[in-house]
């Protein structure tokens, strides 16, 4: 069966962390990942007749993540497909509707992250959190091995499953 997850992503690999437990808790599941961006469109019109997606993702891949979501890929079996989506809404019910057309299963938040935002990026969490969609918040065991929270705060208290 295919489960559908959502990530917020700011393209860097810390962003990427919260992916294996993703698949960890989801491992009877085929997966289709999503990683998502928001980004505020220009009023330009020139700027909007030439615009895409591809135009805001490309230049913010770095060597370093393409390699991190090919690794991904490579070592979980369980993960079928990852894609990067662009969202330019800041209000709640077009962004909800984003999430339903992609028909998102789930949400994987990383707690105590935030999104490194680049000058036309703006941060997803809180419409994200506002959705009704299912939410997953978990420490990384990474962060937890290094002592840097409390081992009682490693799941949030509104996982919904």
């Amino acid at each position: 069966m295919l489960k559908t997850i959502l990530i917020p992503t700011d393209f860097t690999v810390e962003s990427l962390t919260i992916l294996h437990q993703a698949v960890e808790e989801n491992a009877i599941f085929d997966l289709s990942v999503i990683l998502l961006h928001g980004h505020l469109l220009n009023d330009s019109i020139t700027d909007l007749l030439f615009y895409s997606d591809d135009s805001v993702i490309k230049p913010q891949l770095t060597p370093e993540f393409s390699e991190a979501i090919l690794i991904f890929k490579e070592r979980y079996r369980e993960i079928k497909s990852i894609s990067i989506d662009v969202t330019h809404s800041i209000q709640q019910e077009p962004f909800n509707r984003l999430l339903k057309t992609k028909k998102v299963d789930e949400i994987y938040l990383e707690l105590g992250y935030s999104l490194r935002l680049s000058k036309k990026a703006f941060d997803t969490l809180p419409l994200l959190k506002e959705s009704g969609f299912p939410i997953s918040e978990f420490v990384p065991k990474e962060r937890l091995s290094q002592n840097i929270i409390n081992p009682d705060k490693t799941k949030s208290n509104y996982v919904t499953r």
